[in-house]
């Protein structure tokens, strides 16, 4: 194995203490995402009673995320919402309900109450992903990452996770910003059978049922246990005319253009409100809402299942608009999903908006920062995606969970993936290493040409709160060399 050019880099110059500036850094397109070492809450087809289900890291076979079809409740996880169908809704309704969207309310992506225009993150921190499906029929527009699935793998590319990264965003690297990519993949994960479909997903209800339900102000600002979502159109049809006495929607008009709310206090969900209405919505009598992105204070951005109309939408301050960039334009038309041309046919059925809050690093998620290192500017790049990762529940003794995708080049090969901690690591619209900057090493994690992905637990270091930056380095054996953007979280 060659050395690590990233260490040696690092002890021979001083290039880091120059931090560069995002904008000097050529924007290139992601091979992966910034979020697969987080949890997922998430409901398909093929499961009847569709139950949530969680996707996570569990230190299984392979090293790879697992699922779970219904979160465990008590030791250890006490303190988290109990998500079983079973508790969230009486018997009466569990033999006709069926969710079509979900959100915990932390899709805190902002947006202009006047135009429905993504306002951009001005200042040193800040962006915003919104995350979302599409269903096994749609077509993806021409040359997008969405249709090359499409062809890649038919069965399976309506249980795929893609993002788009908002133009304004800061402080994150430039190949997230105004692009779409491929966030996870059905058959890397395998988490579903090839004729299932991802129904919704919420990235920050899996952080709440993993970490026993504990927020966090930056990526979980929603401090009320609530879970958001609206009911198919089957549901309401087949819904008795008037329902019985206990039904959580007994004061509530069962529509499936409306979206609703239970709250869980003290292990006890509530009866279900409406939250808005078709008519608050400015849907027509017909529409069936099929996913979901609440920002619990002031906004939702949503999608219907009308293939002939917008697929992102956004209500807010009491208007519904189609959702944009902070330049004009939808969000349809940015990543091809219109449904303008007559061959086309596009339906988005699950959203999730990630927004860390403006001006800070989270401790959930690691940020992707601009590469300061100027190291192999000419490599096609690795992604990484680093998580605070609580085991079981467990919140008093947390570790890193990195994941690492995409090669170095076209032509994979075996090798080893480091993976290099830094504590104590400065910001100043750049990253910078400053005199209590601290190099904790590197863990080895070996990785064959086959593998997609490779998951790897990191111990927290013990030096207290500060900011820190984990890169990913990848060594072959046949002398391939690879390095991921830093990931910066902040303790």
């Amino acid at each position: 194995m060659m050395p690590s050019r990233l260490v040696t880099h690092c002890l021979s110059r001083s290039a880091w203490a120059i931090a560069l500036a995002a904008t000097s850094i050529c924007a290139q397109d992601p091979q992966r995402g910034s979020l697969q070492s987080l949890p997922i809450a998430f409901i398909r087809t093929g499961q009847q009673p569709a139950e949530l289900e969680f996707s996570y890291y569990n230190g299984g076979s392979g090293g790879e995320p697992e699922v779970i079809p219904v979160a465990p409740v008590g030791t250890p996880y006490a303190g988290a919402p109990d998500y079983r169908m079973s508790q969230m809704f009486p018997a009466v309704d569990r033999a006709w309900i069926e969710i079509d969207a979900i959100s915990s309310g932390n899709d805190n992506i902002p947006v202009d109450p006047t135009n429905g225009r993504v306002i951009p993150q001005n200042g040193a921190i800040g962006w915003s992903i919104l995350s979302f499906s599409v269903d096994g029929a749609t077509t993806g527009g021409v040359n997008t990452v969405i249709a090359d699935r499409r062809s890649q793998d038919p069965l399976r590319f309506g249980a795929d996770i893609y993002s788009w990264g908002f133009g304004g965003s800061t402080g994150i690297d430039p190949q997230y910003i105004d692009k779409t990519w491929l966030e996870f993949s059905a058959e890397e994960v395998d988490w579903l059978t090839p004729i299932d479909e991802l129904e919704s997903l919420d990235f920050q209800a899996g952080l709440l049922f993993e970490r026993a339900g504990q927020t966090d102000p930056v990526f979980l600002p929603n401090t009320n246990q609530d879970f958001y979502f609206s009911l198919s159109r089957a549901a309401v049809l087949n819904a008795p005319s008037t329902l019985p006495a206990g039904s959580a929607f007994a004061s509530v008009t069962l529509d499936p253009g409306a979206i609703y709310r239970i709250t869980c206090s003290n292990g006890i969900w509530s009866t279900a409100s409406v939250v808005y209405d078709r008519t608050t919505l400015d849907l027509p009598d017909d529409a069936n809402i099929d996913a979901i992105a609440v920002h619990a204070s002031d906004s939702v951005i949503f999608s219907t299942d009308d293939v002939s109309t917008e697929q992102f939408l956004v209500h807010v301050g009491g208007q519904t608009f189609r959702l944009r960039d902070s330049a004009g334009n939808t969000l349809s038309s940015l990543t091809g999903l219109d449904n303008t041309s007559s061959t086309s046919r596009n339906n988005v059925d699950a959203l999730c908006g990630i927004d860390p809050e403006h001006g800070v690093f989270s401790s959930a998620i690691g940020t992707p920062v601009p590469d300061p290192l100027d190291v192999d500017e000419d490599d096609t790049r690795m992604s990484l995606s680093v998580s605070r990762y609580h085991r079981a529940g467990n919140v008093t003794t947390p570790q890193l969970l990195a994941a690492v995708s995409g090669w170095h080049t076209s032509s994979p090969q075996d090798g080893e993936v480091l993976l290099h901690v830094f504590s104590g690591v400065a910001w100043n619209n750049g990253l910078a290493i400053n005199g209590s900057t601290q190099y904790h090493g590197a863990i080895h994690v070996p990785r064959t040409a086959t593998q997609q992905q490779v998951y790897q637990l990191l111990p927290l270091p013990n030096v207290g709160t500060g900011t820190f930056a984990i890169f990913a380095e990848f060594i072959g054996t046949n002398g391939g060399h690879g390095l991921s953007h830093p990931s910066v979280m902040e303790f």
